[in-house]
């Protein structure tokens, strides 16, 4: 569910199609084990640079 929240908040703020990307690599992230904030901090640190 935290990935559906954080997606949602994105949304209202940043375009569409990136919130979807952000939340499609979380949630993929987190079914390779890692837990929400990890996920999280992993694809924001791709987002700041740039892949």
């Amino acid at each position: 569910m935290p990935v559906v929240h954080h997606g949602l908040e994105e949304a209202k703020a940043i375009l569409l199609p990136h919130t979807l990307k952000e939340v499609v690599a979380i949630s993929c992230l987190m079914g390779k084990g890692y837990n929400y904030p990890t996920a999280w901090h992993i694809v924001d640190s791709w987002w700041m640079r740039g892949d």
